[in-house]
């Protein structure tokens, strides 16, 4: 798994500007076409993206451009019309939640945050199953 950042934000600024949310909607996961149908998943699917770090829940995005043993889950999102006593939800999709500190690079001490293995799982409601 890696991240991707969307063209449309400045990090993860600006996911109150309604006109980037209609046009994007809400934190996309990319997916190719057989690891969705290997793992039951279809175009608008919210999937749930676990590491041993933890897990988020994002919408897939069918792209024949990623590559079948790769997943692009989308970066930096938080919900600014939840509460801010949850901080938004930013625990929800951030992609920050699937990372850890406890190994860092030892040019740049920063955090793995490419080829970082993980799992995927549709979300099913109960009338889906």
């Amino acid at each position: 798994m890696t991240s991707a950042k969307s063209p449309l934000y400045l990090h993860s600024s600006y996911r109150w500007v309604e006109g980037l949310r209609e046009r994007e909607g809400g934190p996309l996961v990319q997916i190719h076409p057989d690891t969705a149908a290997k793992y039951g998943i279809s175009e608008g699917d919210q999937v749930e993206i676990e590491t041993e770090n933890g897990s988020i829940i994002q919408e897939v995005y069918i792209n024949e451009d990623v590559h079948p043993r790769m997943v692009y889950a989308a970066y930096g999102w938080w919900f600014p019309e939840q509460e801010e006593q949850e901080l938004f939800g930013w625990k929800t999709s951030n992609f920050n939640m699937l990372t850890t500190t406890r190994s860092l690079g030892k040019e740049f001490g920063t955090p793995d945050l490419k080829g970082i293995s993980c799992r995927i799982r549709p979300l099913r409601s109960e009338d889906d199953k």
